[in-house]
């Protein structure tokens, strides 16, 4: 008799756990092609810099142009950060090459890119340090908090100095 209440008991619990699990996860992963489970992506398109600048919080200053990159895409992470994406070619295109330039809530390094660069240097745009990253003269990655915001730039194919140093001043505002 103890058997069976115990057996009864058990599939009561079985059933009340998976009928009260359901719904109560949305979207925390989702397989890939291969089975494995993959983070959704917190990055929200957005039609417009100022629908970015809405979901995000906070307004960005954004270079004009980088020459020879005519798309732009913007993204946003509610209350986080702001991403604009410049392309060479048709953003949805993987042969397209893109700079990325994102600006975001605090002072840690929001850049993403881990790679090594044999060349690194800080260098003064404006009077706020700036860490650049790069090779052969090409400048990959620069990083700098101003304001309360950490700012970040990563190009593909590399900048020169002097396009990385005028994108730059171009988002930073000087108040005189």
């Amino acid at each position: 008799m103890k058997t069976i209440i115990f057996a009864l008991l058990a599939a009561l619990m079985l059933i009340s756990c998976v009928g009260c699990s359901q719904g109560l996860v949305d979207n925390v992963s989702t397989p890939d092609d291969s089975g494995n489970m993959q983070m959704p992506n917190p990055w929200v398109d957005c039609a417009t810099l100022s629908e970015a600048a809405e979901l995000a919080g906070f307004d960005i200053t954004i270079p004009g142009k980088f020459e020879g990159y005519p798309n732009k895409v913007f993204q946003a992470i509610r209350k986080t950060m702001i991403q604009v994406l410049y392309f060479d070619g048709d953003p949805s295109a993987e042969t397209s090459s893109m700079i990325m330039v994102r600006k975001g809530t605090g002072q840690e390094d929001i850049l993403g890119n881990y790679n090594e660069y044999p060349e690194k240097e800080t260098v003064q745009i404006y009077g706020i340090d700036v860490q650049i990253r790069g090779n052969k003269g090409q400048v990959y990655t620069a990083v700098w908090t101003w304001e309360g915001y950490s700012f970040a730039i990563n190009a593909d194919k590399g900048l020169s100095r002097d396009a990385l140093k005028n994108a730059i001043e171009e988002m930073i505002t000087v108040v005189g």
